[in-house]
């Protein structure tokens, strides 16, 4: 499993440091690909996330965000507990937070919708759009 965190570079070397986003990375791949560390693998991930919550960078809010894309409602939920500590207002991805306060499940749609009212989140004609877009594709992936 180890395995999972580093690339070829990593054991010859030549990388000293795994950068936050590749943990986050394979955090993520983790939680939907071995099921069976499930629960470790998320605990592990919401303590990298909320240390992140106080610098993260766009990049990483950017991975955050789209892990709520995941076909995995085990991911989803995960995801939405670590945007918990961040602040959302000036996410450039509304739209995905939106589509999140839909889910199937429950208690996923129910923690998006206090994530996006307590960010006083909203949709511009941009992400509006976005959101359509993300939509389409949704339903062209179902047909």
């Amino acid at each position: 499993m180890f395995k999972l965190f580093l690339d070829s570079a990593d054991w010859q070397g030549e990388n000293k440091q795994i950068h936050r986003i590749q943990i986050l990375r394979r955090l993520l791949d983790v939680l939907l690909l071995v099921p069976s560390v499930s629960k470790l693998a998320r605990d592990t991930f919401l303590q990298v996330t909320d240390i992140m919550s106080a610098n993260e960078t766009e990049e990483e809010s950017f991975v955050l965000i789209h892990g709520l894309l995941s076909a995995s409602s085990n991911v989803r939920v995960a995801v939405l507990q670590a945007l918990e500590p961040f602040d959302l207002e000036e996410t450039d991805s509304p739209e995905i937070l939106f589509l999140a306060t839909q889910d199937q499940e429950e208690r996923n749609s129910e923690l998006a919708a206090v994530l996006y009212e307590t960010n006083s989140l909203s949709l511009d004609p941009v992400a509006l759009s976005r959101l359509f877009a993300l939509v389409g594709k949704f339903s062209s992936d179902d047909g």
